[in-house]
């Protein structure tokens, strides 16, 4: 009998108290396709991927969404919504290219990287 309770305990403690629990994440907009763009020049593109490249991780990290559902002792569940990595592409280029003509300039590189 006092096994019994023993072990109950030891899973019980172990498992976190909850019965069931899921932690997942759902990416968004994984299907996009990376937006065409044109650079003036290859310093221009050497900017803007420098700095997409080291903001990268923040970008996909960065919770969009975030949803939790506790039942105590019977559910936990914790979902987050981050964006793809064409996403975080793409929307480096909306805000980089100023006057959405496409074509990402040097000036517009130079701001975009000093952000």
């Amino acid at each position: 009998m006092w096994r019994a309770i023993a072990v109950s305990l030891f899973l019980f403690s172990w498992s976190g108290g909850c019965l069931f629990v899921y932690n997942g994440d759902k990416v968004v907009r994984k299907n996009e396709p990376k937006r065409q763009v044109q650079f003036e020049s290859a310093e221009a593109s050497q900017l803007f991927h420098n700095k997409f490249n080291a903001s990268l991780c923040s970008c996909q990290n960065r919770d969009e969404e975030h949803e939790s559902v506790v039942i105590p002792f019977i559910m936990a569940t914790n979902t987050s919504t981050k964006l793809s990595e064409s996403a975080c592409y793409n929307d480096a280029l909306t805000l980089c290219d100023n006057n959405k003509d496409n074509c990402i300039s040097l000036a517009e590189a130079q701001t975009y990287a000093g952000m």
